[in-house]
């Protein structure tokens, strides 16, 4: 079963959210296996999925941490964000993996619930 967060995502989990009925969102810390589980779920359903990293990677033309390293977190944090707003809601990427920061924004929290 998904999971996703309302209010303080670290205390605050639901289980029911209303956005999930269109897009299912994986999201938890770096390392966690929301890639894996994403493509498993994929390879499963036969619904394409979007791993947020992997497309900012594809976009920018060089890795996360190239783009940490030569324009920061800050810079990084936005372009995550924007990307973020343009996938949610759009049928393509009905599974989508979340980069393991991507729910420290409160304004990310709120395009997955919508």
């Amino acid at each position: 079963m998904g999971m996703c967060w309302r209010g303080s995502w670290m205390t605050n989990p639901c289980f029911a959210c209303k956005s999930m009925a269109n897009q299912l969102f994986l999201v938890g810390y770096m390392g966690a296996g929301k890639t894996t589980a994403a493509n498993a779920l994929s390879l499963r359903t036969g619904l394409p999925m979007v791993d947020l990293d992997e497309e900012l990677e594809r976009r920018e033309g060089r890795s996360i941490a190239a783009l940490f390293a030569q324009e920061g977190e800050m810079a990084f944090r936005i372009k995550e964000s924007d990307l973020l707003h343009e996938i949610a809601g759009n049928p393509a990427f009905p599974i989508v993996a979340c980069g393991g920061g991507t729910m420290g924004n409160a304004t990310n929290v709120r395009t997955m619930q919508a």
